[in-house]
C-alpha cells in the first residue's frame, strides 16, 4: 500500500485535483481565495436546485442540497444540509481554481472536491471534440440521454462526468461538450414547462470518489 502513495499522488497533482477526505489541512487553493461575500452571483443568471449524495470507497460521507448558479466563465454554488442551513458557498472556474469560498466547511477538503466536481462537470470541455490535450487529456461526448465527459493520463482513468437530460434538452444535453452548452444550469430552472432537467455524476475511479446530482422540484 506504501508504494502506490507517491503514484496516488503524482495522478493528483497532474489531474489538477487534490485527494477527497484524505487531506486534512484546506486545500491550497481554498486557503488563497477571497470571501465569497466579494463576488456575488450575477442577478440574471438562471439557478437550480441539486440534491448532492458524495461516497467514497468506506461508504457516504456528505448529502444535502446544492444551489447553482452560473456565472460568466464561472459557478456560483451554495452547499447546504438537510434543513437548509448553508455550510458553504463557493466561486468557481474552468480550471477548478476557488475565485471565492464561504461558509463553516469553507476551510475542509469538500470546499475543493466540490469545486472541481462542478467544474469539471459543468465548465471543462476539450478544445477539439471528442478529445484535445494529453497530460492529462480530456474527452467529451453528447449521448442518447444527454453527455459525458472524461480525462485520463495515459492508459490510467483520472474522472469521469455524466449528465441525463429529460424534459426539453436541445443543446443542452451536451454538457458543455460543445460550446455554449452547460447542461441543466444553462437551461435554467427545474423542471418547469420546456425547461431541461439533468441529473449529474462525477467519479474519480482511482480514489472510488462518486458524487451525484439530482434536480429538486423547487
Amino acid at each position: 500500500m506504501a508504494g502506490r502513495a507517491p503514484i496516488l499522488l503524482l495522478l493528483a497533482l497532474l489531474a489538477g485535483q487534490p485527494f477527497l477526505l484524505a487531506c486534512s489541512r484546506p486545500l491550497p487553493q481554498a486557503e488563497m481565495a477571497r470571501p465569497a461575500a466579494q463576488t456575488p452571483p450575477p442577478a440574471h443568471s438562471p439557478g437550480q436546485l441539486f440534491s448532492l449524495r458524495l461516497t467514497d470507497r468506506d461508504g457516504p460521507r456528505f448529502s444535502g442540497l446544492l444551489a447553482l448558479r452560473r456565472g460568466e466563465g464561472e459557478l456560483y454554488y451554495s452547499l447546504l444540509d438537510g434543513s437548509g442551513l448553508k455550510l458553504l458557498n463557493g466561486q468557481v472556474d474552468r480550471e477548478g481554481r476557488l475565485l471565492a469560498r464561504g461558509g463553516p466547511m469553507a476551510g475542509t477538503p469538500l470546499a475543493g472536491v466540490v469545486a472541481a466536481a462542478l467544474s469539471r462537470s459543468y465548465l471543462q470541455q476539450p478544445a477539439s471534440p471528442p478529445c484535445s490535450g494529453w497530460f492529462p487529456r480530456l474527452c467529451g461526448r453528447p449521448t442518447e440521454s444527454g453527455w459525458e465527459k472524461w480525462a485520463t493520463l495515459g492508459p490510467l482513468p483520472l474522472w469521469r462526468a455524466s449528465g441525463s437530460v429529460t424534459g426539453t434538452a436541445g443543446d443542452a444535453a451536451t454538457g458543455g461538450v460543445h460550446a455554449g452548452a452547460i447542461g441543466g444550469v444553462n437551461g435554467g430552472g427545474n423542471g418547469g414547462s420546456g425547461e431541461a432537467v439533468e441529473s449529474v455524476e462525477y467519479s474519480q475511479p482511482w480514489l472510488g470518489l462518486r458524487l451525484r446530482l439530482q434536480p429538486v422540484a423547487r
